[in-house]
């Protein structure tokens, strides 16, 4: 099993800041942790040799093809919940197709 570091949105150069509260007045310092701004996932072995796999094959470390898997699949989550969100709403507005439409549909679309 592997570890897989995910930085939280911040460029290589960046280091996060946090509020101290000293004497009544705020200070920005930085973190003294060297894991500061970092997820830990434990990856499964099955998924760690496929990860392997395919940074091997695309020339990029396991974590970057971690990080572009899982913007993407972040990416297609906020999509689909926008598209089924105004699914919810046409249906509440009454707009609605029936079943044998929606067969024709598919029908037409995918050739059967």
């Amino acid at each position: 099993m592997i570890t897989v570091g995910l930085r939280k949105g911040r460029r290589v150069s960046e280091r996060p800041r946090v509020a101290v509260e000293r004497s009544n007045r705020k200070v920005d310092s930085p973190f003294k942790s060297p894991y500061a701004g970092f997820v830990n996932l434990q990856i499964p072995p099955e998924l760690e040799a496929k990860l392997t796999r395919l940074a091997t094959e695309t020339a990029r470390t396991v974590d970057e093809v971690a990080l572009d898997l899982l913007a993407s699949s972040m990416d297609h989550d906020g999509w689909f919940r926008r598209e089924v969100e105004k699914g919810r709403v046409s249906a509440r507005e009454g707009r609605l197709i029936d079943q044998d439409e929606v067969a024709s549909r598919i029908g037409r679309r995918y050739g059967y």
